[in-house]
């Protein structure tokens, strides 16, 4: 038993290498390298911005810019056609061009974020889909200023080189290091137990116990200008104004030219 017992520490050490490992790993690694200022777009088709203070997002868009272009879009649309509906919107006001969108589906109850072209290397699927884990409360609770406030801010944040929180990811990446620690332990413990009689019930309860005192939390921290207001028309197209969980993007050719885009989103 106390051989065995010995070989259970090594349980402590190999859990806490695989949490180490796993839980802090960087969300990107490269700040995006931008060769000019864009502009930003908001096409509230809605109305859901409508007598809000959109100061502080007017501000972080317009930050935004000197990364490519910021398009920001409300609309009701029907399951699936939140990607390719960011795609269309974005192309016809800014071509194909480097920039963000950010997408507010009240049809599917569905955020959207997408990176545009060369943007999609730093603001990749599996970033998007990180902003919009760590936003989507806000529009839960119906404050659809400060969603896309705290999503375009997020964005920025990457785009600048830093880390942004990925409490998900943080999540999953636990509960796999512990299952790989359990297979590693479970291995020493199969060889011990074939030379030593050992009460199965004391292993499990060392395990357990062992599992407990290697828990792990960490504290996450949320990490010109043109309004569109809402008509009973369709919306314009401007010529660069100044003012369920998934992934989606890919590229297609148009004109002899490669559109690439990155992608992913949240319901709420």
């Amino acid at each position: 038993m106390r051989r065995v017992f010995k070989r259970l520490r090594t349980f402590h050490t190999v859990l806490l290498i695989m949490l180490l490992l796993v839980c802090n790993a960087p969300l990107m690694a490269a700040a995006a390298d931008t060769e000019g200022a864009g502009s930003y777009y908001i096409d509230d088709e809605l109305g859901l911005f409508e007598g809000e203070d959109m100061t502080g997002l007017y501000a972080v868009m317009e930050e935004l810019c000197g990364y490519g272009n910021v398009l920001l879009l409300t609309a009701e649309l029907k399951a699936g056609e939140t990607d390719s509906y960011c795609d269309r919107e974005y192309v016809e006001r800014f071509g194909y061009t480097e920039g963000v969108v950010f997408l507010i589906d009240m049809g599917d109850r569905m955020l959207w974020f997408k990176g545009m072209e060369d943007t999609d290397k730093v603001i990749t699927d599996s970033v998007c889909n990180t902003i919009m884990d760590n936003v989507y409360t806000y529009a839960s609770e119906g404050d659809y200023v400060k969603v896309s406030e705290k999503a375009f801010e997020q964005a920025l944040t990457v785009l600048k080189g830093n880390r942004i929180a990925q409490p998900l990811k943080y999540i999953s990446n636990f509960f796999f290091a512990v299952t790989i620690a359990f297979i590693i332990c479970f291995q020493i413990l199969r060889k011990s137990v074939k030379t030593e009689e050992t009460n199965p019930l004391d292993v499990f309860g060392h395990i357990v116990s062992s599992v407990t005192a290697a828990g792990i939390a960490k504290k996450l921290i949320d990490t010109k200008k043109r309004y569109i207001p809402p008509s009973s028309s369709s919306s314009s197209s401007s010529s660069g104004g100044s003012s369920y969980r998934s992934s989606g993007g890919g590229s297609r050719s148009s004109g002899g030219s490669s559109h690439h885009s990155s992608g992913g989103g949240h319901r709420f």
